[in-house]
């Protein structure tokens, strides 16, 4: 099963507004973490390593960072769905 990453969701006055558009963008909000492998193999396509192994280690760093960006995304959402329920 894939790990899907997403942007935050609409803020809770737009939620209603935004459920049906939510569904249909979804594709384009979201990636599993196998899109980032790909992502990241195919940005760095052209990449000329000055030794070997240096493409595999830049794909490696830049997958890190990718999904350590993600995570902090996920984690303010999650932080702002959480005082959301704490203020009710």
């Amino acid at each position: 099963m894939p790990i899907f990453l997403t942007s935050p969701a609409a803020s809770a006055e737009d939620s209603e507004d935004s459920e049906a558009s939510e569904e249909s963008s979804a594709a384009e909000d979201s990636c599993a973490l196998s899109d980032v492998y790909a992502v990241v193999e195919n940005v760095t396509s052209d990449y000329v390593e000055p030794f070997a192994g240096a493409e595999d280690r830049l794909n490696r760093a830049l997958e890190v960072i990718v999904v350590t960006y993600y995570a902090a995304v996920i984690k303010r959402h999650a932080e702002s769905l959480l005082e959301g329920i704490l203020a009710e």
